[in-house]
């Protein structure tokens, strides 16, 4: 009875290995083009004005 909890208990640990949802580096990525784009954005809407 005892191996079979341990067996259990070790497919279990296994498992919980295995990578979840998106990636992290998509994410990020996705991220920073998103900031990239917001700073593009502002830098074109607010270019030619003085700083007043």
């Amino acid at each position: 009875m005892l191996s079979t909890f341990v067996l259990a208990l070790a497919a279990t640990a296994e498992k919980a290995h295995e990578p979840a949802g998106a990636m992290p580096y998509y994410v990020g990525g996705v991220t920073l083009g998103i900031l990239f784009l917001a700073l593009a954005l502002t830098i074109a809407f607010g270019g030619g004005r003085e700083h007043s």
